[in-house]
């Protein structure tokens, strides 16, 4: 590597280790006020407590402000930018940020007008008696991944489908008794958080991929065409894998375990007899 990408690699951890010890330490400082008056007297107690009461927004907040200051100092000791270029490119950050922003704050606001229509109830009386448990996951990560893939966002994927998903997966797995109901709310959720994340990677409107392909110096439509293969084999594989576990073994986590290896080998198979080697010319 040259020194420069050295000097990036350098950067990037350091900016990586003062904004996470920001975070922790403001998470532990926000969320340890008023610990003396709650009683709390074991360490589970006392954690607890930390995150129940903790201010993760300001946190956040502070960690980004640190982690941002840090990398401006750092650019401008070693002389890779100016001062004024390093503040400049921090703001042109901001601006490019602005559109995911405005997609979350709509993915937001919708997720309160659906609240407030009481849509989650709504879908939970309509689907109970008509949607199979079986068909959750497998359904919830095709809608989270559509919409994914249509917004270029996954946080508001999230957002718009966390409120809606949860009480339908405690509805359908009311009949059911301890780990299973658990399991079916849990399952819901991984579908939507999955479906969200493959949505947002295989969506060329997304900033991951479009900061994918700037970095890599790669045609951007040529980085989308590419990656789409390999993202819906997984994602089908994982589909058909769900159904196969949630259909005949229902929650039995060594069938879902069994059925991640399966998954494994078929996808290692599919590609050693389809996928193909280019030399780079």
């Amino acid at each position: 590597m040259t020194i420069l990408t050295y000097l990036i690699a350098y950067c990037g951890v350091a900016i990586f280790l003062v904004a996470g010890a920001c975070v922790l330490a403001g998470l532990v400082w926000t969320g340890t006020r008023g610990l003396s008056e709650s009683g709390a007297a074991t360490f589970q107690e006392t954690v607890r407590y930390m995150l129940n009461n903790t201010d993760a927004f300001s946190t956040l907040l502070w960690g980004a402000l640190m982690g941002c200051g840090t990398a401006i100092v750092m650019a401008a000791a070693q002389r890779i930018l100016t001062l004024a270029q390093a503040v400049n490119a921090m703001i042109g950050g901001m601006k490019a940020m602005m559109v995911a922003m405005v997609i979350l704050v709509l993915a937001w606001s919708l997720g309160e007008v659906t609240n407030s229509l009481s849509t989650a109830s709504f879908l939970s009386s309509v689907l109970s008696d008509r949607l199979p448990l079986a068909l959750l996951p497998a359904t919830v990560f095709v809608v989270a991944a559509l919409i994914a893939f249509a917004t270029g966002t996954s946080w508001a994927t999230m957002a718009i489908l966390i409120p809606l998903v949860v009480p339908l997966a405690v509805a359908l797995g009311g009949s059911l008794e301890g780990g299973a109901a658990t399991g079916a709310l849990l399952g819901g959720i991984a579908s939507v958080l999955a479906g969200a994340i493959f949505g947002d990677h295989c969506s060329p409107i997304s900033d991951t991929t479009v900061l994918s392909s700037m970095a890599s110096g790669c045609d951007h439509v040529d980085h989308v065409r590419t990656q789409l293969p390999y993202a819906l084999l997984v994602a089908g594989v994982a589909t058909v894998a769900s159904l196969t576990v949630s259909t005949l073994f229902g929650s039995n986590p060594l069938a879902a375990l069994g059925m991640i290896v399966v998954g494994c080998v078929a996808i290692w198979a599919v590609v050693r007899t389809i996928g193909g080697s280019r030399e780079a010319g």
